[in-house]
């Protein structure tokens, strides 16, 4: 059983498919993506999406400008993104203050 397609909850138990270990590694790989970040497989792109926005850190400057969706592992790597690739003011009081976890 694919254990991503068990825990959606999309479908009864019963009526998901038994694999061989080559035919689950071929079904992982065309139907579920997975978390560049912390390797988690997802059911579908939309979960996926949820789960960056969840659990991962969100550069909103890109979004705001591009369109683009960029999404980095830590606060600290959102920090350098936005170093690297967007003006970060150092002299406004609290500006140099990094993210914290989730």
């Amino acid at each position: 059983l694919c254990l991503v397609c068990l825990q959606s909850r999309r479908q009864f138990a019963r009526d998901l498919r038994v694999y061989l270990p080559r035919e689950l590694d071929e079904h992982m790989s065309e139907r579920h993506p997975t978390c560049q970040f912390c390797r988690r497989d997802v059911y579908d792109n939309d979960e996926l999406f949820d789960h960056m926005r969840l659990k991962h850190y969100q550069c909103t400057i890109c979004l705001a400008s591009t369109g683009e969706f960029s999404y980095f592992a830590s606060p600290q790597s959102l920090y350098e993104h936005n170093v690297e690739k967007h003006f970060v003011c150092h002299e406004v009081s609290g500006s140099t203050d990094r993210p914290t976890e989730r």
